[in-house]
């Protein structure tokens, strides 16, 4: 079987054959039938038959050099796509005891134009255009990426090197994502009964505590059905999930996100049927405790069918759709609370509606793409999600329309509930263990929220209920909100054309939330503090965000020793500290009195950079840039293991 793959690089197929000793045998034949031309021709020059017959012989001599050289690269080629389609069924071992089934070769001067037309081949991105077939997408992640288990697949020919790979373009949904996880040892099958009622959350808070793999629990008390956790948790995930390397770091994975933001949208491209369709429930049906939602903590107020889902409604006035992510308390089986806090787009959406004195079509969705989650922090102006991670998958998301509402759901959805939210019949909803890693107001005193009242249901046949864990950091919830507000903060500085930022990164430690850290390369006077103070101008930065440090470009947002290193020695706080008294909070803050205004708090800004004016600076202890290389070069003399 295939070990760990390759880390760090995406590395192109490499071969070691030149096309010249392809080349030679038809050079002799080519050259042997001119001879014979020149020849035939000056003797018989007057005999029409004989010319017929040169003729002849030159089809068959043309004949045999196609021959000559489809049999160099066309069949080991489709060879090539064989062994692909064997990995992407899983069959890793029949992919490499292919090996005899003649040469797997790829001519070195043949790679780029392959690579390219494979790619195009690949990508399905274009308006109208199909998804591209399995063989071509697998033949174009063979050729992206590698492997060192497959490296000697090729034995009587140039050495062609194959992968275990990671998913790279086109559409994903929750299972693709799952099954990817599992070829990456990402995953593990949970097959033991585990309770829905605590159990289950607390196995999943303690493996995303120790930054374990995700977890499908197959076989949950009382259900049929499995449940999905730990999507988020590591970064290694979250770059399968973005279709990118396992070993970039939050920062590198928030620049890729970042960049793809200002890509051209791809539009959803609707169809009349999906795999959500397969299964459709309504009147006395309609039950969401059909599906085995948890009980997370023991002061919960119930179990909650959404910690990772998100709903779909529309802009009455403008006819925008929206996708937010929103807690969901099982109520009753036919109805979700739904936590829409005050201010938020869905809340300024359920007010039109409410002013309209009419109920607002919603449904709740679990699935599908799971960047869909993400989209937010690509923060386009003017333009629906499943558009935005169009563009960033390079191909269309497919989307299918409710029945009852009309509204574009995920054709590969795993759970949708479809109905509509009353804006004037609030009901009591929670306490929940929130991702703060405190309990909400609710379990000091009841506050209504809007409800779902379910009028259908739709899900794939045995679907996968997909949850986080949320609580004390930090867990994957907490690396999801470190990545999108990290992105989505990067992205409006990007925007504000504020020059020097190097990096941004809000950590999960701090709930992904509360706290920003962004490295700049000082080009005047005042710069660190432009950055400070455009951080709480965004729109990320003015929800939440109670802290912001500032660091020279020497120090990577997310390196936290050297933040720490650059507070102890760069900062000064009677310089370098400003402190806003009045901004913009979520009530789910815990450090705000409880009863009180919870929805305004103060801010700091700390500079913890060295000021750009000042002529005469600290001079920093660095090693010697020779005596180091020296050192490299010479490591395995000392005996000491690599650092």
């Amino acid at each position: 079987m295939f070990t760990t793959p390759v880390q760090g690089t995406n590395l192109v197929v490499a071969a070691t054959t030149y096309i010249d000793e392809f080349s030679k045998p038809a050079t002799a034949i080519v050259g042997t039938m001119n001879q014979m031309q020149q020849r035939y021709s000056a003797r018989y020059n007057k005999r029409f038959t004989l010319f017929l017959l040169i003729v002849v012989v030159d089809l068959v001599v043309l004949l045999a050099v196609i021959y000559l050289y489809s049999s160099s690269i066309v069949r080991p080629i489709r060879h090539l796509s064989e062994v692909a389609d064997r990995i992407s069924m899983g069959d890793l071992e029949a992919a490499v005891d292919m090996k005899g089934k003649g040469e797997v070769a790829v001519l070195a001067e043949s790679v780029e134009r392959m690579r390219t037309s494979v790619k195009t081949a690949s990508s399905g991105s274009r308006k109208g255009e199909k998804r591209p077939p399995l063989r071509a997408r697998s033949l174009w992640i063979i050729l992206e990426h590698a492997s060192t288990r497959t490296a000697g697949l090729c034995d009587n020919g140039p050495v062609c090197v194959c992968l275990k790979f990671p998913f790279e373009e086109g559409s994903m949904d929750l299972r693709d994502f799952i099954s990817l996880c599992e070829k990456e040892g990402q995953l593990k099958r949970v097959e033991a009964e585990v309770d829905w009622d605590l159990e289950l959350s607390h196995v999943s808070k303690l493996v995303e505590e120790k930054g374990g793999p995700a977890l499908l629990f197959e076989n949950v008390k009382g259900y049929q059905s499995p449940v999905f956790t730990g999507a988020f948790a590591t970064t290694q995930r979250l770059g399968l999930m973005l279709g990118k390397s396992t070993d970039l770091s939050m920062i590198q994975l928030t620049r890729t996100w970042m960049n793809s933001a200002v890509k051209e949208l791809i539009p959803a491209q609707e169809r009349k049927d999906g795999p959500i369709f397969e299964n459709i429930l309504d009147g006395d049906k309609v039950d969401v405790f059909a599906f085995p939602s948890p009980r997370f903590y023991e002061l919960d107020g119930g179990r909650f069918f959404g910690t990772t889902v998100f709903m779909v409604m529309k802009d009455p006035e403008t006819g925008e759709t929206n996708l937010g992510t929103y807690r969901m308390q099982v109520l009753d089986g036919k109805t979700v609370g739904v936590q829409i806090l005050k201010g938020k787009r869905g809340d300024r959406i359920l007010q039109k509606y409410r002013k309209q004195g009419r109920k607002m079509p919603a449904c709740a969705i679990i699935g599908g793409d799971p960047l869909l989650l993400l989209a937010g922090a690509a923060m386009v102006a003017g333009a629906s999600e499943y558009d935005v991670v169009g563009s960033l998958r390079g191909a269309p998301v497919e989307i299918v329309r409710g029945q009852l509402t009309g509204l574009p759901i995920p054709a590969s959805a795993e759970i949708v509930l479809e109905g509509e939210i009353d804006p004037e019949n609030l009901r009591e909803e929670g306490p929940f263990g929130e991702f703060i890693g405190y309990y909400t107001d609710e379990l000091i005193k009841p506050i209504p929220k809007p409800a779902l009242d379910v009028r259908r249901i739709y899900h794939r046949n045995n679907p996968i209920l997909w949850e986080t864990s949320a609580g004390r950091p930090v867990t994957d919830v907490h690396m999801l909100l470190s990545f999108t507000q990290s992105a989505m903060l990067w992205t409006e500085l990007t925007r504000m054309q504020i020059p020097g930022i190097t990096s941004v990164y809000m950590p999960p430690e701090a709930a992904g939330r509360f706290w920003a850290i962004v490295s700049v390369q000082q080009m005047y006077p005042g710069h660190a503090e432009q950055v400070g103070a455009a951080v709480i101008a965004t729109n990320t930065g003015s929800y939440c965000c109670k802290g912001v440090i500032i660091v020279d470009d020497d120090i990577a947002a997310d390196d936290l020793p050297r933040v720490w290193w650059a507070l102890g020695t760069r900062f000064n706080p009677a310089r370098g500290t400003e402190i806003i008294q009045r901004g913009r909070s979520t009530p789910l803050d815990p450090a705000l009195e409880p009863g009180g205004d919870k929805l305004i708090t103060s801010r700091i800004i700390m500079n913890a950079t060295i000021p750009y004016e000042w002529k005469v600076k600290p001079t920093e202890i660095k090693l010697s840039e020779d005596v180091l290389a020296k050192v490299k070069a010479r490591w395995a003399d000392y005996g000491i293991d690599d650092p």
